[in-house]
C-alpha cells in the first residue's frame, strides 16, 4: 500500500473525518437546496405555484427567506445527538460562515433591484396588490442614480404609470406586459448552471435571454469538439 492509499485508508476510518464531513454537508444545505429547487422542471414548478410562476419569482416571493432559514435550522444542537465538543465548534463556524456567504451571495441579490420588479407583476394588473404599491413606491421615491440600468429605464419609460400604482396598487397594462416579460427572460433556471457561482454570475445579467444563453453555450460545445478534432 502506498503513501497516499495509507493516509486515505487512515482518513476514512478516523472519526475526525466523518465529523468534519456531517459539518460540511451542513454548511452547504442552503446551496445544494437552492440548486435542487433551480432544477425543477418548469411544468411542475407551474402546478405547484402557479402558471405564472418562474424561479425568479417564487425565489423574490418566498423561496429564497426558505433557503436562508435552512441554515439556522442546522444549528439545532439536540438534532446531533451525543456528538463532541469539537464538532459544534466547528458546526457553528462552518455554518455561520456558509450563512453569511448564502445571505451576501443570493439572498441580498434577490432581494434588491432589478429582480424586485417581479413584485409587479405578481397580480394581475387591473387587481389591488400591496406588494406592487410598495415596490412601485420604492422605484418612484428613489434617486435615479440609486437604482440599477435596467430599473430606471423602466422608471423613465413608466413614471406616470408607476406613480399610479405607487398610488392605487394596480399597473397599466403596458407597463405590466414589459415588467412580465423582463420576469419571463430573467435566466434563472437550471438548464445554463454548471456551478454554484455561475447562479450568482447568471442572476447579476437579467437582460439575457435563455434562448440566447443557450445559443452562446451550444455554440462554445461545437466549437471545443472542433479543436479536439483537429488536434486528433
Amino acid at each position: 500500500m502506498g503513501r497516499w492509499e495509507k493516509e486515505a485508508y487512515e482518513a476514512v476510518h478516523s472519526d475526525f473525518f466523518w465529523l468534519t464531513m456531517d459539518v460540511s454537508m451542513a454548511a452547504k444545505t442552503g446551496f445544494d437546496h437552492l440548486l435542487h429547487f433551480l432544477d425543477t422542471a418548469k411544468l411542475k414548478l407551474k402546478k405547484k405555484y402557479g402558471q405564472r410562476a418562474t424561479h425568479l419569482s417564487v425565489l423574490v416571493n418566498s423561496k429564497c427567506d426558505e433557503l436562508a432559514a435552512e441554515h439556522l435550522k442546522q444549528l439545532d444542537m439536540p438534532k446531533w445527538g451525543d456528538k463532541p465538543h469539537e464538532f459544534f465548534s466547528g458546526l457553528v463556524g462552518g455554518v455561520g460562515v456558509a450563512a453569511a456567504e448564502f445571505n451576501l451571495r443570493i439572498v441580498q441579490r434577490v432581494k434588491s433591484f432589478p429582480f424586485l420588479m417581479v413584485l409587479l407583476v405578481e397580480a394581475e394588473a387591473h387587481v389591488f396588490c400591496p406588494k406592487r404599491q410598495a415596490i412601485a413606491k420604492r422605484i418612484v421615491e428613489s434617486p435615479l442614480r440609486e437604482l440599477d440600468i435596467a430599473t430606471a429605464k423602466i422608471r423613465v419609460l413608466f413614471i406616470l404609470e408607476l406613480v399610479e400604482a405607487a398610488e392605487t396598487g394596480e399597473l397599466d397594462l403596458d407597463c405590466w406586459n414589459a415588467i412580465e416579460e423582463f420576469k419571463d427572460e430573467c435566466p434563472t433556471d437550471m438548464t445554463l448552471i454548471e456551478s454554484g457561482n455561475s447562479v450568482i454570475s447568471r442572476m447579476g445579467r437579467p437582460t439575457t435571454s435563455t434562448d440566447h444563453s443557450s445559443a452562446l453555450v451550444s455554440r462554445q460545445r461545437r466549437t471545443c469538439r472542433r479543436t479536439v478534432a483537429r488536434k486528433r
